[in-house]
């Protein structure tokens, strides 16, 4: 937005200062020019940040990474499948008809509630993969201008402000604005699925660009395929894109579908309702004059 003549961003104090936000951040940094982004971070185009700076920031936004989040072991994953009011309810069938003898009802029922658990380890254990492959994606080093002089440093000590120095083959550890570009061009099918190079440069472009035509920007886990650029670390860690797709990854299991939600209410009604009319059949035929025992047995096999 423009407040005085001046833009300001998201991230970004009016006085032009960063504030502290996780990953920091300049949402809106396609839409600004080089220098109003080398500006708002309070970075030098040629020495960049210092190294004391550099510190200060890492301890505002934290690390550069996508999670910290410890991976779940597969096996947890898949015990987690067995929970519900349906599989228990499956499973209680199961004993029943053990009981009573009937191991082919056994066979199916146990058969049911494997099936349902593996195709559901099967989509969250895939879940947990991806995020480990993004984790992967990300540069494990980056070289950066601090203090005037080019060094490579470990990603994860990436800060916004920071300049980097690319060329082609180079994963950006980070989101980056383009301040200068020679023939850049950059892969990002990992990002948007477009299978074709994109070229990039440095010039500003509208507020509303979608992701996959920011061409003033490079991404974390994207990578370069020719030409060489100097480019200004906007978002680092959660913030960056890649990085919101984790976030979306790492939430996977911490909610239940509206269609899962509604199974779980229809599951415990079922157990009720089963309860109610095994119960009702054998009080029926037990003021019928029926051996009791007889009427036990019919109504837990009703139930089953």
């Amino acid at each position: 937005m423009e407040k005085n003549g001046e833009r300001t961003a998201k991230g970004v104090s009016r006085s032009g200062q960063v504030v502290p936000v996780p990953g920091g951040g300049v949402p809106s940094a396609h839409a600004l020019s080089g220098e109003e982004v080398l500006r708002l971070l309070g970075s030098d185009p040629e020495r960049g940040l210092s190294e004391e700076e550099a510190e200060r920031r890492r301890e505002r936004f934290g690390p550069n990474v996508l999670s910290r989040e410890a991976s779940v072991p597969w096996w947890r994953v898949l015990l987690r499948q067995f929970r519900g009011g349906m599989v228990f309810l499956l499973a209680g069938a199961a004993g029943i008809s053990i009981a009573m003898g009937d191991l082919l009802d056994a066979g199916a029922i146990g058969a049911v509630v494997l099936v349902n658990g593996l195709i559901g380890f099967a989509t969250e254990y895939r879940a947990e993969r991806s995020l480990q492959a993004l984790k992967k994606m990300t540069s494990p080093t980056a070289r950066v201008v601090r203090e005037g002089v080019s060094r490579v440093v470990d990603a994860a000590d990436l800060v916004p402000g920071d300049l980097l120095v690319l060329e082609a083959g180079d994963i950006p550890g980070a989101d980056a604005r383009i301040l200068q570009a020679s023939r850049l061009a950059a892969g990002e099918a990992s990002l948007t699925g477009e299978s074709v190079p994109v070229e990039k440069h440095a010039d500003p472009l509208p507020e509303e660009t979608d992701l996959g035509d920011r061409r003033n920007c490079l991404f974390a886990g994207t990578s370069l395929v020719r030409g060489t650029a100097r480019a200004l670390v906007f978002a680092t860690g959660a913030a960056t894109e890649m990085g919101r797709i984790g976030g979306l990854l790492t939430r996977l299991d911490k909610g239940r579908t509206p269609l899962e939600e509604r199974l779980e209410r229809f599951s415990r009604f079922l157990v009720w309702l089963v309860l109610g009319v095994g119960g009702a059949v054998v009080v029926l035929g037990s003021l019928q004059g029926r051996p009791l025992l007889e009427m036990l047995e019919t109504g837990i096999a009703l139930a089953v």
